[in-house]
């Protein structure tokens, strides 16, 4: 029964690693679309195409959405010691 134990373990720590490092990735992306976005933004208001007051309500929700983005992330990469302690607390 231990050697099942251990397999399953060691499965379940190599899916969690494969999922902490897709969030990880998305994390990034997240990272840098939101650069992105926002020097593109800034090009467009340099050029006039918007105003400074809109320019701010812009920046300020890409920054939001990129925290979202971050706390997404820690959930993701602290979720399967949650179950941990979930099912240690149910038995």
């Amino acid at each position: 029964m231990e050697g099942i134990n251990r397999i399953v373990a060691t499965k379940t720590n190599a899916f969690t690693t494969v999922k902490n490092n897709i969030a990880m990735e998305n994390e990034r992306e997240i990272n840098q679309l939101t650069r992105q976005y926002e020097m593109e933004h800034v090009s467009r208001r340099n050029a006039g195409k918007c105003s400074v007051e809109s320019s701010v309500i812009f920046i300020e929700l890409l920054w939001e959405l990129e925290h979202i983005g971050d706390h997404l992330a820690n959930i993701a990469v602290r979720t399967p010691e949650i179950q941990k302690h979930y099912v240690s607390l149910n038995k």
